[in-house]
């Protein structure tokens, strides 16, 4: 990362950045992997590179959809009053939503079927944790028709 910010390289920082985001996520440490994300989409955006800031809005997605996890883990074991717990599962939930529909508007900007079938999937687990199973079911549908139609069949079968 050192050497790309002293050539300036943009483009090279944002896949620096990221890579040491998804890291961060391996070990759950979602927060840390968020400020990593932001800054890597920065770089995305100022060189224009839509298909980077798509696969890097998807891991912010997923930083978002692991808070929201160990919020609701908290649920079952802790002493946390309830409408503190409530509202911080409130909030968990509202930044994965607007996240995901945040990755598919990228993915589509990016006029890549992939990322956006990809996209299309992260909304349909955040659809399922809410409890909101029509969406999800709308959103799973249109993943497995893109991924059919680009011939994509491992992750066909995975959605």
């Amino acid at each position: 990362l050192t050497i790309l910010r002293e050539l300036n390289h943009k483009k090279g920082q944002a896949c620096a950045l990221h890579l040491q985001a998804a890291a961060k996520l391996a070990v759950e440490a979602a927060d840390d992997a968020l400020g990593l994300e932001a800054d890597a989409r920065a770089f995305c955006r100022r060189v224009e590179d839509w298909k980077g800031e798509a696969i890097v809005v998807q891991t912010i997605t997923e930083a978002y959809l692991t808070k929201y996890a160990k919020e609701l883990e908290l649920l079952t074991v802790s002493s946390m009053n309830s409408k503190r717990l409530a509202r911080s599962l409130r909030d968990a939930n509202r930044k994965s939503l607007k996240a995901a529909k945040d990755a598919l508007s990228v993915a589509k900007r990016a006029d890549n079927k992939d990322l956006v079938a990809s996209a299309l999937c992260l909304l349909s687990r955040v659809y399922l944790m809410d409890n909101k199973f029509e969406p999800a079911q709308k959103a799973r549908d249109e993943a497995l028709s893109l991924f059919s139609e680009i011939g994509d069949r491992r992750e066909e079968a995975i959605a």
